[in-house]
C-alpha cells in the first residue's frame, strides 16, 4: 500500500513539473511574436529638438503607414508597430 502511495506522490511531482515547464515555455513564445517598437529623438542640423514634428513609419512589405507626432522633448515612438502572425 506505501509503495503505491509514493508511486503516485512521484507522477503527481513529475506531471506538476511539466506543467509548470509547459507555462513557462508559453510566455517565452508569446514574448517573441510581433512586437516591438521604434522610436527616436526628432533634432534639426544644430542638435535642437523638434517638438511637434510628423514622423511616418511604413511597411514595405504592405505599404501600411503610421504617423506619430513627436512630443515637447523631441521623441517620438510606435509600439508594436506592424504585429505579425507568426
Amino acid at each position: 500500500m506505501g509503495n503505491k502511495k509514493a508511486t503516485t506522490a512521484l507522477f503527481s511531482r513529475i506531471f506538476l513539473c511539466l506543467c509548470l515547464l509547459s507555462l513557462s515555455t508559453t510566455s517565452f513564445l508569446f514574448a517573441q511574436a510581433g512586437r516591438g517598437a521604434i522610436s527616436g529623438l526628432v533634432t534639426d542640423a544644430s542638435s535642437a529638438i523638434i517638438p511637434g514634428a510628423t514622423v511616418t513609419a511604413t511597411e514595405t512589405a504592405t505599404g501600411t503607414k503610421l504617423s506619430a507626432v513627436t512630443t515637447a522633448a523631441g521623441i517620438y515612438s510606435f509600439i508594436s508597430p506592424f504585429p505579425r502572425n507568426i
